[in-house]
């Protein structure tokens, strides 16, 4: 027969097994509190400093006032001259922020068989030079970095671009303009000193 000390040593194994599974559920639970934490913190530093980095804009301050290239001006820049190579088209441009000069990192897409170790080469100094030509830019401008984010670029689609960009670039032809009469010839007056006598 049951007997009071039967249950109350069944009470107590019991209370026992609780303690120790959550002590071991508390130790469990700090443990993963103790590994997110510092790795959610180190992801939000990054997060910061990488958007820090990151930049819309590039300014040259001169004398006389700022001459300032938007992200966006630039990416169409750089969509014109990464239209003369024939393997590669562009999917973004992002600008990188350092103490003094900024860095463009190039996201392509290449054709599948290109060779883009030769590629590489000509198309970094082709926006280096061109950037310094035609903006200005020698100064300010850092590392070019190319990213090759896919191999699926399709060589027509590219023609397509190439062709896109070279009519944007032909001037659009106006219509002559002529100069204003300088004297009255042709024009009648419609007045009272036309009366016929």
């Amino acid at each position: 027969m049951l007997t009071m000390a039967d249950v109350t040593g069944w009470f107590m194994s019991f209370r026992s097994i609780c303690a120790e599974r959550a002590v071991g559920e508390g130790f469990l639970c700090g443990l993963g509190l103790g590994l997110v934490l510092p790795l959610g913190l180190v992801l939000l530093v990054w997060m910061v400093l990488h958007r820090r980095r990151t930049c819309r804009s590039m300014c040259i301050e001169n004398e006389g006032g700022n001459l300032t290239i938007g992200a966006a001006a630039i990416r169409d820049f750089l969509q014109r001259i990464v239209a003369e190579f024939r393997d590669v088209e562009l999917l973004g441009v992002v600008l990188l922020r350092r103490k003094r000069t900024t860095d463009i990192r190039l996201r392509i897409n290449a054709v599948p068989m290109a060779s883009v170790r030769h590629l590489k080469d000509g198309l970094k100094e082709r926006v280096r030079a061109e950037m310094a030509d035609k903006l200005g830019l020698e100064e300010l401008l850092g590392n070019v970095h190319i990213d090759v984010m896919r191999y699926s670029a399709d060589e027509k689609r590219i023609a397509r671009k190439a062709a896109k960009c070279r009519r944007s670039e032909t001037p659009t032809r106006r219509p002559p303009t002529y100069p204003p009469y300088a004297t009255g010839v042709g024009f009648r007056s419609h007045g009272g000193d036309d009366t016929a006598t």
